[in-house]
C-alpha cells in the first residue's frame, strides 16, 4: 500500500521502513523506462520504500525499475509501491498516485486499470483472472483488466489480503487477527486470533500451510511463522525481523522482507535496522539467504512465472 501503511505497520510491528535517508536510490531521469529481463525463470517484483518498483530474475540478475523514477518520487508525485506479479509472470500491477497501473513485461507498456488514488495492495488470484485491492476501508475484487470491481469487505480496517489458492476466498488481517471470507459474499470466519499481532497471511500454493507475520517472538518487530491450514501447532520460521511472506508459484521457496544492519546482517530489533532486504528460504525456514543486491533497499516481494 502507500507510505502511510508502512509507517502504521512499524508501530504495530508488522511493517518496515525501507532504509535511511543516506540509502536513497540514485537519481534517475523521470522519463527513464527499461524493459525487464527475459523470462527464463520466475520474475520477482518489489518496491524500494522510496517510491520505485523494480523487477528482477529469481537468481538476482536483470534488476530494473519499471515505475516512473526521479530524485524524489514522493515529492515529484510519482510514488509507486505494492507490486504484484501475475501468475504467468507476464505483467506487474502496482499502486501509484492515480490508482493501479499494469505493466506488461514484454513491451514495457503501461496502462491504468483502476483510477482510484486510494487503491493499493493489489493481489492476483492464482488463475490470474482476478485482482483484489484495498481502497480506504474496503476490499474490492475486480477482473484482471480492471472491469467489474465490487466490494467484498466494507466498513472495517482490513489489510494485507491475499486470495486463497482456490481463488474463491480472501484471507486478510484485521486489528491483529486473521480473517477469511468468500468473495461471492458470506460471513467472514476467524482463522487466527490470539494475544499477538498477526498480519501478512499467505497460503502455500497447495493450500496446506498458512504462513504469516507475528510479534509472538518477543522482539521489537515481527517474525514469520507457519501453521497447518486447518489449524494446529504454530512453528517459527525466522528468529529475526521478517514480514511480507510470499511463495514462489511452485511452492519451493518463500520470499520475504527482512531488516538488516549496516553490515547487511539480519536483525531482530527495528532500532538496529539500516535497510530492508528481500530474502528467500525453504518453506520450513531453512536456507535463509538474501535475494536482492546488498545495497538495494527492497520490500514486499511478489513472484510469478
Amino acid at each position: 500500500m502507500h507510505a502511510w501503511r508502512i509507517a502504521l505497520v512499524v508501530v504495530v510491528a508488522g511493517g518496515l521502513v525501507a532504509g535511511c535517508a543516506d540509502d536513497a536510490p540514485p537519481e534517475r531521469s523521470a522519463s527513464e523506462t527499461s524493459k525487464p529481463p527475459a523470462q527464463a525463470q520466475p520474475v520477482v517484483a518489489f518496491d524500494d520504500g522510496f517510491g520505485i518498483v523494480y523487477v528482477m530474475n529469481l537468481n538476482g540478475s536483470g534488476l530494473e525499475p519499471i515505475s516512473p523514477t526521479g530524485p524524489n518520487p514522493a515529492a515529484d508525485g510519482v510514488y509507486s509501491a505494492d507490486a504484484t506479479v501475475s501468475p504467468d509472470g507476464r505483467e506487474v500491477v502496482y499502486s501509484g498516485k492515480d490508482g493501479l497501473t499494469k505493466y506488461t513485461l514484454s513491451s514495457g507498456a503501461t496502462h491504468l486499470i483502476r483510477a482510484d488514488a486510494l487503491a493499493g495492495g493489489p493481489a492476483y488470484s492464482a488463475d490470474g483472472k482476478r485482482i483484489a485491492f484495498l481502497s480506504g476501508r474496503t476490499i474490492y475484487v475486480m477482473n484482471s483488466d480492471g472491469s467489474n470491481a465490487r466490494a467484498v469487505v466494507s466498513g472495517e480496517t482490513p489489510d494485507d489480503m491475499e486470495f486463497t489458492p482456490t481463488g474463491d476466498e480472501l484471507i486478510y488481517s484485521k486489528n491483529g487477527y486473521l480473517v477469511q471470507i468468500p468473495i461471492a459474499g458470506g460471513e467472514p470466519r476467524t482463522v487466527l486470533r490470539d494475544r499477538f499481532f498477526n498480519s501478512d497471511p499467505e497460503y502455500s500454493p497447495d493450500g496446506s500451510t498458512l504462513v504469516f507475520a507475528s510479534n509472538r517472538g518477543g522482539n521489537n518487530g515481527s517474525e514469520l511463522y507457519a501453521m497447518p491450514a486447518k489449524g494446529g501447532e504454530i512453528t517459527s520460521l525466522t528468529k529475526t525481523y521478517a514480514v511480507d511472506p510470499t511463495f514462489l508459484p511452485d511452492g519451493s521457496r518463500i520470499l520475504y522482507t527482512r531488516a538488516v544492519d549496516s553490515t547487511k546482517e539480519p536483525v531482530n530489533d527495528l532500532e538496529s535496522s539500516r535497510q530492508s532486504q528481500v530474502a528467500s528460504m525453504n518453506p520450513d525456514g531453512t536456507d535463509q539467504r538474501p535475494l536482492t543486491p546488498p545495497n538495494q533497499a527492497a520490500q514486499k516481494p511478489s513472484a510469478g512465472g
